[in-house]
């Protein structure tokens, strides 16, 4: 929920947000479902200063049109010549009329007036007069949820305010212009003009200014779910708040924190600063602050499962939004509400509730809002199995996230994955419905949308393929059935709404008029509309369509796609759920499978974690652990899988899943790296998978050697050692490859390596790097003169990066933590050296020896050169480290020779595995991309 605030010149109108908890129940997973609507703060209304015009605008201002646009040059200078006093002072009576019905509430009254006073003032060619009025109409119609039209007369004031050299007002209009794209879900837009505005303000000296801006930048990073720098921006904003004494940002920036702190569930913190934030907006009778307040600690009253307190504040919050005329705030309560009452099982009234948010959503435009009441709706459904129909609302608000993420493509990956977390949850309840109706194909296309922008395309570097770039799919019956939503059940709330108002306007009579004559066919009941006879016929059409054969369309190609690949490939996605584990097997030529196995996500992460900690310690046994998972992910496919003789797995990992090799699952005989190949990918696409490396290889290789440095990452340091070792590894790689181009320690600097790498189709870096959990944009490698480069600065920086296979010998992630993540950030590093121009990428899960590492590449790099793919060179050097044997990859001897193994810390190795036997040596290296 944004809240302007009321500060700055007295003829101008500075916002700010303040933060409202859309769907507290979002809190039970691991991010924050909010968004928020540009809105004007009503308790400003009652403050005249922000409307005096007693004076101005007083005369003709003639500006500097020198470096004006060319349609801006002549208008000014021409009614100059001709001005008059009388118009302008006629002018100035309907701004400070305008002003006092605004002041009333009477808004569409002010407007009215203040499109009198800017005709007037466009004739005389007064500017000054001209952009104040176009930013009070803004202003307005932002408040009034009318979007369009205030983006409309904020952009037209923008470059009049420029031309007149008024600071104040063109920060003001940058700062409103955020809000208002805010609201709408367009957030690099909202980020792009809210930076314009910081710095003018900071220019101004404008303590008050800064603070709002800093602040609606913090709501806009929250939205995105990237909530460390949300709390940077509101810690930043706070802090003048309160050096300037101004309460009222005060009062806003301690209820953002608050709300903020929400996503580390810290619920006393939170509880604290909203009571703060409470105690502030009752002390200065600021309703709509009381009313933010209010609704977030209801908010948070509902998460920790407290629903009749939770409703209490509620009422409270919904009676003074209304009271207030802030329908945008409006319906954010009304949809609170809903969830209380279905928490409750009160699910008649939840769906009440539910319809009336909706239909403001709607008619505001407020998108991200209209998504997150599909989804709750859909979810109610599926809670009164109706999988059917919960299904139909969940694709409805599926397709509206992915028209915001499509919106979104421009920013910093780490904030589209911020923002793919906050809404993930109604994907997997999608594609975990469709599954339990054995509507597999659909289930995985919605896998593929999740996937694909969770990181990226698996071969071709783009945000979008074919099948993924137009959203889910709708049978007719279930285009049928939201089409009769719309048309019956929206149409009664309408009715609803049309015949509670006091006063209605001409076109309102006419609709109420329009609406009353077909009432009899208009239902209001969303229960009533379950029962409707063409509600029942969809649905039973529905069931019998989706288990007939159906046109898999897009799914032909993928199997077309494995079809090229010259090793019998199949691709596995598994969807970790609480209560079970889907797989979902895709081959060549049989139709999908799908197997639910029972074992629940606390177990399967527990499992995960202590499989980790097994392969990091060479001394372990990790082979009961790995034989756990393997019956798990793997035995259930093992008919399937011999059926068709599959020789490479394509997986496509999710959740803890993303920390398991699958390479070192153990059949109670084998290491599933001795019996296949295999490559990870984010999701399916229509790209070529058989695609070849070029002929002409080139290298870059990069060791740091002398690599004992120290690297922050906000309030985190990770330790570096020595890697001696690296010397030799790109010594006898560059050996293979003439003309290879090599850096070495203080040599290899991000300017170097950046100078090189467009030339380059092999690139092999042997130095530390770090997948870092819980901030996978923050993840680095770590360059010879102690620089790192992130993910954001790849993205950025790399954008020449040509390279069929770059090769990461010593990053690491979090595997064997005592808490993992949700793993994005391990195939996040591999993901963006796509983007950038990699093929794929080979990146280890843990930090191994020194000189296991080496013999592993030593290995791989001979099966590359003796003509295997990268995903059968990987099998075999893993093969070859098990069996001491460089023949499996080609060449001759003993993997051991001239490297003895040893652990980092020098000790020896384990008996039970001789050698680079065990899986802490072999198996931490995954190939993310084309495994060709």
């Amino acid at each position: 929920m944004l809240l302007s605030s009321l500060k700055g010149k007295p003829t101008m109108r500075r916002a700010a947000n303040f933060l409202s908890l859309a769907t507290f129940t979002a809190l039970l997973v691991p991010a924050l479902q909010v968004s928020a609507t540009a809105v004007q703060r009503p308790s400003s209304f009652k403050e005249t200063r922000f409307l005096l015009v007693q004076t101005e605008p007083t005369a003709f201002q003639q500006p500097d049109f020198s470096k004006a646009p060319e349609s801006l040059r002549p208008v000014p200078l021409q009614l100059a010549q001709t001005f008059d006093y009388e118009r302008q002072a006629e002018a100035n009576s309907l701004l400070q009329e305008g002003n006092r019905q605004y002041n009333a509430r009477q808004f569409q009254e002010a407007l009215l007036l203040w499109q009198r006073a800017l005709e007037i003032y466009q004739e005389l060619g007064h500017l000054s007069g001209e952009a104040t009025t176009l930013y009070k109409i803004g202003t307005t119609y932002s408040l009034l949820g009318n979007y369009p039209e205030a983006i409309e007369h904020f952009e037209q004031g923008l470059p009049l305010f420029q031309l007149l050299g008024d600071q104040v007002g063109e920060a003001d209009i940058l700062n409103n212009l955020g809000l208002v794209y805010s609201s709408l879900g367009n957030y690099p837009e909202a980020i792009e003009h809210f930076e314009q505005g910081l710095p003018l303000f900071q220019l101004l000296g404008d303590q008050v200014g800064e603070a709002d801006i800093l602040n609606n930048l913090g709501l806009v990073y929250y939205l995105l779910g990237n909530s460390f720098r949300a709390l940077e921006y509101f810690e930043r904003s706070l802090a003048l708040t309160r050096e300037s004494g101004d309460q009222l940002g005060e009062a806003t920036t301690l209820a953002n924190i608050g709300s903020a702190y929400l996503l580390l569930r810290n619920y006393s913190e939170v509880l604290n600063y909203y009571q703060q934030s409470l105690s502030l907006a009752r002390e200065m009778d600021d309703q709509a602050a009381e009313a933010l307040t209010l609704g977030n600690i209801g908010s948070l009253y509902g998460l920790i499962e407290e629903h009749p307190t939770s409703l209490e504040y509620f009422e409270q919050s919904l009676s003074l939004f209304r009271d207030l005329g802030d329908r945008a705030s409006e319906v954010r309560v009304l949809g609170n509400i809903g969830i209380a009452y279905q928490s409750l099982e009160n699910y008649s009234t939840a769906l009440e509730y539910f319809e009336q948010s909706l239909f403001i959503k709607r008619e505001l435009d407020i998108r991200a809002g209209e998504a997150r009441t599909l989804g709750d709706i859909g979810k109610l459904l599926s809670a009164q199995a109706q999988p059917e129909l919960a299904i139909i609302f969940l694709k409805a608000s599926v397709e509206v996230h992915e028209s915001i993420r499509g919106d979104i493509r421009e920013l910093d990956v780490g904030l589209q994955q911020s923002y793919t977390d906050t809404v993930a949850d109604d994907y997997r309840l999608l594609a975990d419905l469709l599954l339990q109706q054995d509507r597999i194909i659909e289930a995985q296309r919605v896998l593929d949308l999740l996937k694909v922008q969770e990181l990226d395309d698996y071969l071709d570097d783009v945000q979008r393929n074919a099948q993924t770039e137009t959203g889910v799919e709708f049978w007719q019956p279930e285009e049928d059935v939201l089409a009769l939503y719309e048309d019956v059940l929206l149409t009664g709330t309408e009715l609803q709404r049309l015949q509670a108002l006091d006063t209605l306007t001409p076109d309102e009579q006419a609709r109420l008029a329009e609406l009353e004559a077909q009432q009899d066919v208009v239902y209001t009941s969303f229960i009533d509309w379950l029962d409707h006879p063409q509600i029942i016929a969809a649905v039973d059409q529905l069931r019998a369509e989706t288990r007939a054969t159906v046109d898999i369309g897009n799914f032909t190609d993928l199997q077309a796609s494995l079809r090229q690949l010259p090793q019998t490939s199949v691709i596995l996605y598994p969807l970790v759920l609480e209560d079970r584990l889907e797989l979902v097997l895709v081959s060549a030529d049989a139709p999908p499978v799908r197997y639910p196995i029972e074992v629940d996500a606390l177990e399967l992460n527990r499992t995960v974690v202590a499989f980790g900690q097994a392969l990091k310690d060479r001394r372990s046994d990790p082979r009961e652990l790995a034989q756990q998972l393997y019956e798990w992910v793997i035995a259930p496919l093992e008919n399937d899988l011999a059926a068709v003789g599959a020789e490479h797995i394509i997986f496509a990992p999710d959740g803890v899943l993303r920390y398991v090799p699958l390479t070192a699952l153990y059949d109670g005989e084998q290491w599933l790296a001795e019996r296949f190949s295999f490559s990870q990918i984010t999701a399916a696409s229509e790209a070529d998978f058989a695609a070849h490396p070029r002929d002409d290889r080139s290298l870059l290789a990069a060791a740091c050697a002398d690599c004992a440095f120290t690297v922050n990452v906000g309030d985190d340091a990770f330790d570096f050692l020595d890697l001696p070792a690296t010397l030799q590894e790109v010594e006898l790689l560059a050996a293979q490859v003439p003309g290879a181009e090599v850096l070495i320690n203080d040599d290899f600097t991000p300017e170097q390596f950046k100078r090189l790498l467009g030339s380059s189709t092999l690139i092999h870096l042997a130095t530390h790097g770090k997948f870092v959990s819980g901030a996978p944009d923050e993840s680095f490698v770590l360059f010879g003169n102690g620089q790192t480069v992130n993910l954001r600065q790849m993205r950025r920086e790399w954008s020449q990066l040509d390279a069929d296979l770059v090769v990461l010998s010593a990053c690491e992630t979090a595997l064997g933590s005592p808490q993992l993540g949700d793993g994005v950030e391990i195939l996040g590093l591999g993901f963006q050296l796509q983007r950038v121009g990699a093929k794929a990428v080979m990146a280890s899960l843990w930090q191994v020896s020194d000189n296991g590492t080496q013999v592993l590449m030593n290995a791989f790099y001979t099966a590359i050169d003796n003509g295997f793919s990268k995903a059968e060179a990987l099998k075999r050097a893993q093969q070859a480290l098990m069996a001491d044997d460089l023949s499996l990859v080609g060449g001759e001897g003993s993997v051991r020779a001239g490297a003895p193994p040893m652990s980092r810390d020098g000790t020896s190795v384990s008996d039970a595995y001789p050698g680079y036997s065990h899986p802490y040596y072999w198996a931490p290296f995954i190939l993310i991309g084309n495994g060709q």
